[in-house]
C-alpha cells in the first residue's frame, strides 16, 4: 500500500469522523446551549469522543491495518498540514482531545526545527517566545475529567494545593490565549508576506483588516506554493461557514474578533484563541522540511519517549522543555 494511498484514505476517514461528531453532539443532548459556535466547551468526554477523535480512532486503525498511523505524530506530514481545516469544523462545538495532541506536536516539531529553517530563522527571537508561550497557555489544564474515582479525588487535592489565582488563570485560559494568538497570528502573517516581498518592513504599521484582506489574500496568496495556498483557501473558508453568518469574509471575521478583544468592547470570544491556533498551526507546518522531517521523525519520538521516562523518575521537572504529549 503506497504512502499516498495511505494519507487519501486517513484523510477520507479524518473527515467523516469529523463531520459526524458535530453532527452527532447537534442532536445529542449531553449539553445544551443555545449555540454551540459561541459556547465555552472544552474536553467534554462522551461516546461521542470516543467514537470519532483521532487519539482514540488511530490504534484501532493500526490494528486492523499496521500501515495506518498508531498515533498523531504518526500522521503523515501532508495531512498534518491539512489537519486544521478539519479540526476547525470540530470547533464549532468544542475544543477537545484531538485540538491539544495536535497543538503539542505541532510546538514539539516546532522546536525542533526554530533555527533550522529560513523562514523561521527570520521569526524575531521574542515571536517564537510568544508562539512557545501561546502553546503552554492552550495546552495548560489542572483539572482532569471525573470519569474514575481516583482523577475525582486528584481534582480534589488540585483544588485544594494549587493557587486560587492560578486555578482561576487556566479556568479562563481563552483570556490569555487569545491576545497571545493574535501576536503571533498577525507576526506569521507580515513574516510571509515578508518572505513574497509583498511587504518591505515587518515594523510598518498595517491595520489588520488590510494586511489580511491586500497585502496577504490578493498580493502574497497567489505566489504561495498549490498545496499551501489551497489549505490556505479551505481554512478561510471554515471560518466562513461557522462563523460568517452567510455574509462576513474570514479576514473581516479575525479583524472584528482581534479589535473587539484587544479594544474591549467584547470579551466572550472563548473559540477565538482555537482557531487562530489552528491558523498559525497550519502555516509553521507548510515551512518543515517534509523528507528531512520524515527523516528524522523516530529520533524525535525517541527523544519524546525518554522524556516521558524521566517524568515518571523526576516530575513534570523531567520534560520541562517539552510540549508532546500534552
Amino acid at each position: 500500500m503506497s504512502k499516498d494511498f495511505v494519507t487519501k484514505n486517513l484523510e477520507k476517514i479524518i473527515k467523516e469522523s469529523y463531520e459526524n461528531y458535530v453532527k452527532e453532539w447537534k442532536n445529542s443532548s449531553y449539553i445544551k446551549v443555545p449555540e454551540f459556535k459561541n459556547a465555552y466547551l472544552e474536553r467534554n468526554i462522551t461516546p461521542i469522543e470516543q467514537k470519532y477523535l483521532l487519539i482514540h480512532k488511530l490504534p484501532k486503525l493500526h490494528v486492523e491495518n499496521p500501515e495506518m498511523p498508531k498515533m498523531l505524530p504518526e500522521i503523515p506530514i501532508k495531512l498534518l498540514r491539512k489537519l486544521p481545516i478539519y479540526l476547525n469544523k470540530t470547533l464549532e462545538i468544542q475544543i477537545n482531545d484531538d485540538h491539544l495532541e495536535y497543538w503539542a506536536w505541532t510546538a514539539e516539531v516546532f522546536n525542533e526545527y526554530k533555527n533550522k529553517v529560513a523562514f523561521f530563522n527570520d521569526i524575531d527571537e521574542e515571536v517564537k517566545k510568544a508562539i512557545f508561550t501561546l502553546f503552554h497557555a492552550c495546552l495548560m489544564e489542572l483539572m482532569h475529567p471525573p470519569v474514575t474515582k481516583e482523577t475525582f479525588l486528584l481534582n480534589n487535592i488540585i483544588t485544594m494545593i494549587v493557587s486560587r489565582h492560578v486555578q482561576n488563570v487556566v479556568l479562563k485560559k481563552y483570556l490569555v490565549a487569545a491576545p497571545l494568538a493574535f501576536l503571533v497570528f498577525e507576526s506569521l502573517i507580515k513574516n510571509l508576506c515578508k518572505h513574497y516581498n509583498t511587504i518591505a518592513n515587518l515594523r510598518e504599521r498595517i491595520r489588520l483588516g488590510f494586511l489580511l484582506k491586500n497585502k496577504f489574500e490578493k498580493e502574497t496568496l497567489p505566489m504561495l506554493p498549490e498545496e499551501f495556498k489551497a489549505n490556505i483557501i479551505e481554512f478561510n473558508d471554515t471560518i466562513e461557514a461557522i462563523w460568517g453568518d452567510g455574509r462576513k469574509k474570514w479576514y473581516n471575521i479575525i479583524s472584528e474578533w482581534r479589535n473587539n478583544l484587544l479594544h474591549g468592547s467584547k470579551t466572550w470570544l472563548p473559540k477565538v484563541y482555537g482557531v487562530i491556533t489552528n491558523y498559525i498551526c497550519l502555516i509553521l507546518w507548510h515551512f518543515i522540511p517534509e523528507e528531512e522531517y520524515e527523516k528524522n521523525l523516530k529520533s524525535i519520538i525517541d527523544r519524546i519517549r525518554f522524556s516521558k521516562e524521566m517524568t515518571l523518575l523526576y516530575g513534570e521537572i523531567g520534560r520541562h522543555f517539552t510540549f508532546y504529549p500534552p
